[in-house]
């Protein structure tokens, strides 16, 4: 699933659900910190990155808010990764790559 994003907007929100692999067990986020990394395809570089607040009705799922001048990017083709921190610093990535499309302004 591509993200269909526009260029200056503040109120755009990306919710993820996140669970280990080949199984339907949760990423408790009660105690662990998520962080959408986004950068432009081909870059090497983030162009922003945005921490995630826990949804309240499931543990899993994250809730990521783009504003504050985050959508302020040049207009194009984006990939978005979720990094998960856990309370004994331990890290994970998400493999898989969240596709996001900007678009300028109308």
């Amino acid at each position: 699933m591509t993200y269909y994003l526009v260029k200056g907007d503040t109120g755009t929100q990306i919710k993820v659900a996140l669970a280990r692999q080949g199984t339907t067990d949760p990423i408790d986020l009660n105690t662990a910190v998520a962080v959408l990394k986004v950068r432009a395809e081909g870059k090497s570089y983030n162009a922003f990155e945005v921490t995630g607040t826990k949804d309240i009705v499931n543990d899993n799922e994250a809730l990521f808010l783009l504003g504050a001048n985050m959508l302020t990017v040049s207009p194009g083709r984006y990939t978005g990764e979720v990094e998960v921190t856990f309370p004994d610093t331990s890290v994970e990535s998400v493999y898989e790559i969240i596709p996001i499309f900007i678009r300028d302004q109308y």
